[in-house]
């Protein structure tokens, strides 16, 4: 119902609209409306309330709560994941583990308004303070081989450019090997995927995705390096509308590659390629002490960077880092 009376609302947004016609519409109370209103106040959103008049919407909390991404959710059919929020966790990836441990469902999302203790890859830091960004981790219990579990890495990159592209909210979005997600040469998006398998298969894996929404600036050690969606259009964005964007193509991605039957990330890795910024230019791949000059010609059906040294030679590499020579996109 809380829902409900916040779309009556935001279909009005410059205009005031009555208690009794809300009441009308929805098939409640004058004074359920109000207790309603009540509550999304609480919440965080600005509604003015004028006698003979009725409420109007000044603004929406910036909240990631359910109730806010549902708002921006296009689909009207039922979600087919689950939001669990919390105001503060050390980390949404491992509170994400913990849930699965004890059963968790597959396609629950653990939402976080601030992380104590967030990180990406290798152990690096990720920035997390409140409002933001947007710090999810995604429990998935998908019916493939663990080799083949990092892939959905890669499916997020795409979810994710696909979710901060749509609408015009941002332009110039790319994605680098193997899962992070940049707007012109700067990262906007980190991903990690972490896993509990045995021989038999996945038993769940956990996909944390931090994406940089509000951050006005960022400190010295990442000036040149990160960037936010406000930084790059100068106005300030929903997050929960960008969370839904991006969990809507997400899940939308997986069931295309899971579908009924074997596994196919064929597609997947044929979009991944038109996003790419590292396809057809000169690279150098990281692989611990090892490094490779290459160029990158292609990717995989899994997942794979395929690299074409000075003699001819083609490389398939499934982990590592790459940084894209004379383009100063960092490494």
């Amino acid at each position: 119902m809380r829902d409900k009376i916040l779309k009556l609302l935001m279909q009005n947004p410059h205009g005031y609209v009555s208690g009794e016609e809300m009441a009308s519409q929805l098939g409640v109370s004058r004074a359920a409306v109000n207790k309603h209103v009540e509550k999304l106040k609480a919440m965080g959103c600005e509604i003015d309330c004028k006698r003979n008049a009725g409420y109007r919407l000044a603004s929406l909390s910036d909240s990631l709560l359910p109730e806010f991404v549902e708002i921006y959710r296009f689909d009207a059919g039922e979600a087919p994941y689950t939001i669990l929020h919390y105001d503060r966790v050390a980390s949404t990836n491992q509170t994400a583990k913990e849930l699965a441990v004890k059963g968790a469902a597959h396609g629950t999302v653990v939402v976080a308004e601030v992380q104590t203790a967030g990180r990406g890859r290798q152990g690096r830091t990720w920035t997390s303070n409140a409002g933001e960004g947007i710090f999810c981790s995604l429990i998935l219990r998908p019916p493939i081989a663990p080799q083949d579990a990092h892939l959905f890495s890669l499916m997020a990159g795409v979810a994710v450019a696909r979710g901060v592209s749509a609408q015009g909210m941002l332009p110039n979005v790319g994605l680098k090997w193997p899962n992070d997600v940049l707007c012109g040469h700067r990262k906007l998006c980190g991903i990690l995927c972490e896993l509990s398998a045995d021989l038999d298969g996945v038993d769940y894996a956990v996909l944390g995705i931090g994406i940089n929404v509000n951050q006005p600036t960022f400190g010295q050690e990442l000036m040149g390096v990160a960037t936010s969606m406000a930084m790059e259009t100068g106005r300030v964005i929903p997050r929960a509308r960008v969370l839904a964007a991006v969990l809507a193509e997400f899940f939308d991605l997986y069931a295309e590659a899971m579908g009924e039957g074997t596994p196919d990330f064929a597609s997947l890795m044929e979009e991944y390629a038109q996003w790419s910024v590292c396809l057809n230019r000169p690279v150098t791949a990281i692989q611990g002490k090892r490094q490779l000059r290459c160029v990158c010609v292609g990717f995989g059906p899994d997942g794979s960077l395929r690299l074409r040294d000075e003699a001819g030679t083609v490389h398939a590499i499934l982990a590592g880092d790459v940084s894209i020579r004379g383009e100063g996109l960092y490494a």
